[in-house]
């Protein structure tokens, strides 16, 4: 016979961005508690992004062949996330 345990809810509300691809996971990152994801801040996980793909998917890097797909949230949307 099984217990069931309850475990106690946490009050911390983590983020965590995903980029992931047919294969697998290509990059992942944590926001801090507390950070909002606005457009700057999408740039900044923007740019380490991109040095992930070019480090896991040289092939797909190297000609530029590679698309991000995301949502329509404001952080997404804005014009200098565009032209990323």
């Amino acid at each position: 016979m099984t217990k069931n345990f309850c475990l106690p809810k946490s009050r911390v509300k983590t983020m965590l961005l995903t980029f992931f691809d047919i294969r697998r996971i290509v990059y992942c990152e944590f926001v801090p508690t507390g950070q909002t994801v606005n457009q700057v801040c999408y740039l900044e996980v923007l740019g380490r992004l991109c040095e992930k793909v070019r480090r896991k998917r040289p092939e797909l890097f190297a000609n530029n062949s590679w698309i991000l797909d995301h949502d329509n949230a404001p952080a997404h949307t804005v014009l200098s996330v565009g032209s990323f």
